[in-house]
Parts: structure tokens; C-alpha cells; sequence
């Protein structure tokens, strides 16, 4: 679904790509650890920090249209836990399932 556009500056024309153009960024709140897309669903981005979780819906042409967090409630733990996120995935076979598993527990999300 991204649209990847060669930039030939300084390469006499020749189409060389040199470098990938930005269609779109978001400010999430939390450093991104890791990135996941949807196999039955290539629009959909799902994205994991070390404590926080998003699903990201791209555009046709690769821009960011929607962002949806995902509410892990780690705060409904207390602040004696320290749980963190170690993997996020789709679920198999899923258009908009997603598991994630922490040092804590595991849930499924749809």
C-alpha cells in the first residue's frame, strides 16, 4: 500500500532511487518498538511501543487516515507492576484481531 517515489537528483536522470519521499507521518505519544501490517488487510498498521499500542489505517495512497489506540489498562494494574509490552501480531486468519502479549498477560483485541 506505500507508494515508493525514486528521487534522481544529482543522478544524471539515470531513475537510481537515492531516497524514499515521507506521504505521511503521526506523532504517537510513545516510541515505536515494532510494526506489524495486517496480511488480510494491508491497510491496516499495527504499532507497539514498549507500554503503548496503536492500529494506524492507511489511505490508498500510503497517508495515515485514522489511528486507534489501543487500551491495554495497565494503569488498572497499579504502579507496583511493571508490565511491558515484549510482542504485538495479528491474529491468523483475521481482518481485525490482534494479540497482544506483555510480561503479564496475553489479550486478544478486536
Amino acid at each position: 500500500p506505500l507508494e515508493m517515489r525514486a528521487s534522481v537528483e544529482g543522478d544524471g536522470g539515470s531513475g537510481t532511487r537515492r531516497s524514499l519521499r515521507s506521504l505521511s507521518k503521526m506523532s504517537l505519544g510513545f516510541e515505536v518498538l515494532s510494526i506489524a501490517f495486517n496480511p488480510l488487510d494491508e491497510s491496516l498498521l499495527l504499532v507497539s511501543g514498549f507500554k503503548a499500542c496503536a492500529v494506524l489505517t492507511l489511505g490508498a495512497r500510503g497517508e495515515i487516515s485514522s489511528r486507534l489506540n489501543v487500551d491495554l489498562m495497565l494503569e488498572a494494574l497499579g504502579s507496583s507492576t511493571s508490565v511491558h509490552i515484549i510482542k504485538t501480531m495479528w491474529l491468523p486468519d483475521s481482518h481485525a484481531k490482534a494479540v497482544v502479549l506483555t510480561n503479564q498477560f496475553v489479550k486478544i483485541y478486536d
